[in-house]
């Protein structure tokens, strides 16, 4: 069955060789302006999985990366740099910003996977 081109309820109904369901017609006729549904293109399965495989790999690199960074902001810390030395604060400083950074690109990384399986949820139902 055909889907309404305005609203993508299933209708067998069909106005200038689109398919109209009832409900859109009448809106449509007693003088609504309606706008057609834009229509998303279906993407392969193989697509799909290169794309989940690809997000997976950020995924992986952003967490052993973000892992690294706090090693190294922990061992930096664990080290305890006198703190009157302005070198060994600088690197104690720089070694945690870098941690929050690689922890940023590790949550965008996660999102982005989230946003994939709800998308591809949202397909399926």
């Amino acid at each position: 069955m055909a889907q309404c081109e305005f609203c993508g309820a299933a209708t067998s109904l069909y106005d200038g060789g689109s398919p109209v369901c009832i409900e859109c017609s009448n809106r449509r006729d007693a003088g609504e302006k309606l706008t057609k549904l834009t229509k998303v293109p279906r993407v392969s399965e193989p697509d799909l999985q290169r794309e989940k495989e690809g997000l997976l790999e950020n995924l992986r690199i952003a967490r052993d990366r973000f892992f690294d960074a706090k090693r190294l902001a922990t061992n930096a810390v664990d080290q305890r740099p006198e703190i009157e030395h302005a070198d060994a604060c600088f690197a104690m400083n720089q070694t945690i910003r870098n941690e929050m950074v690689e922890f940023k690109k590790y949550t965008e990384a996660l999102s982005a996977l989230a946003e994939f399986a709800l998308r591809q949820k949202s397909s399926k139902s």
